[in-house]
């Protein structure tokens, strides 16, 4: 008998995997809170959130939902890495 996988570790996953990824494909740094400053990663953020609107408002069906889950996935990245930025800032 298997274990149910908690969707949530399902989630983080998918964000690890992603932002990964992205950073090998473009040979990006694995910590951009160190390397970009608080008004890019703000910027990016809200890039983000309006290409997921975009989804959206545009109906997001069948393969629109995935794609959908994915920008959502680079929404919490970039929530992450603000977060940590501020954090470690004030910490």
């Amino acid at each position: 008998m298997s274990v149910p996988v908690d969707p949530r570790s399902k989630f983080f996953t998918a964000m690890k995997e992603k932002m990964e990824r992205r950073a090998r494909e473009k040979n990006r740094t694995m910590e951009p809170w160190k390397d970009y400053d608080e008004m890019y990663l703000s910027a990016r953020l809200v890039e983000e959130y309006h290409e997921w609107m975009n989804v959206v408002e545009h109906g997001g069906v069948g393969s629109d939902r995935l794609y959908e889950a994915d920008e959502l996935l680079d929404i919490a990245n970039f929530c992450m890495f603000r977060w940590i930025q501020i954090k470690e800032k004030n910490d």
